[in-house]
């Protein structure tokens, strides 16, 4: 993710889009991203809000067997 172009100040376009997706799949990590850009990720926590608690683990014990 931390990766600089060979001309200065520029950075590839590839590792700019890919840091969205990677943060994504590090939040179905258990624990989540701890602080990154002064923030939580974790995915768990996140669907919690939306869909209670037990789908949201069952959801995420569901993606991480995926993979």
């Amino acid at each position: 993710m931390l990766y600089r172009s060979e001309k200065e100040g520029a950075h590839s376009n590839a590792v700019q889009s890919a840091r969205p997706e990677s943060i994504a799949i590090l939040a179905f990590v258990p624990g989540g991203i701890l602080s990154l850009f002064g923030r939580r990720f974790e995915a768990e926590a996140i669907l919690a809000g939306f869909i209670g608690n037990e789908q949201a683990r069952a959801y995420c014990q569901h993606v991480r067997v995926q993979t």
